[in-house]
């Protein structure tokens, strides 16, 4: 039998936060969020197809979080961890084309390890 479309959104998110956690133990603080910030954008789109809810092509956490709060209100608790890996995504993908300085001996401000 085929997973089921969000099954297969939640696995990748999961992966998402596995190599998180690796990268983490290696110090590539840049790459952990961007893990991170991948992993809760496939969750939300997860949630929205699991509900029959069509998802923007969009990374902006915020956009896909008010979709799903439609949905069901408890992700609004969410917005404000939302908006801080929204954040983390935008620098890790603009470190990666040397236009932001990330210093990768130590974790960002206020990161805290995975799960």
């Amino acid at each position: 039998m085929m997973p089921k479309p969000a099954e297969i959104w939640m696995d990748f998110a999961l992966d998402d936060l596995d190599g998180g956690e690796v990268l983490f133990t290696g110090g590539k603080f840049n790459l952990v969020c961007y893990h991170a910030q991948q992993a809760a954008e496939k969750s939300l789109k997860g949630f929205m197809i699991h509900n029959n809810t069509p998802h923007p092509k969009t990374h902006d956490l915020i956009d896909l979080n008010k979709l799903c709060t439609k949905i069901n209100q408890d992700f609004s608790l969410l917005k404000d961890k939302l908006t801080t890996l929204n954040q983390f995504y935008r620098r890790s993908r603009l470190k990666t084309h040397g236009l932001v300085p990330w210093d990768e001996s130590r974790p960002p401000e206020g990161w805290q390890t995975p799960r």
